[in-house]
């Protein structure tokens, strides 16, 4: 990874402006997860979208995070709100432990731009996804006024399609929930 997030973010990430600029329930709409439905949250953090994407399936979702705090941070928090679907994993973008097509809905929020490449994650994503499944991708735009995330590590939209393209998705939306953000929904196609 090019740079890891440090613990002391974790209020940061949980804050209520954060949820107010980019609210995780609403964002996952257009993920449409069913009932049993496998969901994988890469680079999960504290949990910001495995939480909700929890409520919306009876299936597994597998929070993956590098850092053994936040995997620890995920697991009192299941504890505490009794979220029995939640399974924190303690893993890289770069190797998910999960089988080969297994995963109907993957997340990866504010993750790619700090891995060593962007294509390492993109392709294991395509590995662990079923056909047909979604991927939801937030991410930094380019924006030379923005200083948390250096703007050589952000992708912009048409790079990241593109790369998406070569490993098996299609894009079936992107917009921008914030002027500093863009969401893409990427479908896994079938094999070719």
């Amino acid at each position: 990874m090019k740079e890891k997030f440090s613990p002391s973010l974790i209020e940061r990430m949980e804050s209520a402006e954060r949820r107010e600029q980019l609210p995780p329930g609403l964002l996952l709409q257009a993920l449409k997860i069913g009932s049993d439905m496998t969901v994988l949250d890469v680079g999960a953090g504290t949990g910001y979208f495995s939480f909700p994407a929890a409520t919306l399936t009876s299936g597994q979702v597998v929070a993956a995070d590098p850092q053994a705090e936040m995997i620890g941070y995920m697991q009192a928090k299941a504890a505490e709100e009794q979220v029995h679907n939640l399974q924190p994993v303690l893993a890289s973008a770069e190797r998910l432990p999960l089988p080969d097509r297994s995963v109907d809905r993957a997340i990866a929020s504010l993750v790619l731009h700090v891995t060593d490449t962007v294509e390492q994650p993109v392709q294991e994503l395509a590995r662990v996804m079923k056909p047909g499944g979604l991927l939801f991708i937030l991410e930094w735009m380019k924006k030379e006024d923005e200083a948390r995330v250096p703007p050589p590590s952000r992708v912009e939209p048409q790079e990241m399609e593109e790369l998406l393209i070569r490993y098996g998705f299609k894009t079936v939306r992107l917009d921008y929930p914030t002027d500093r953000h863009y969401r893409m929904i990427s479908e896994r196609e079938m094999d070719r």
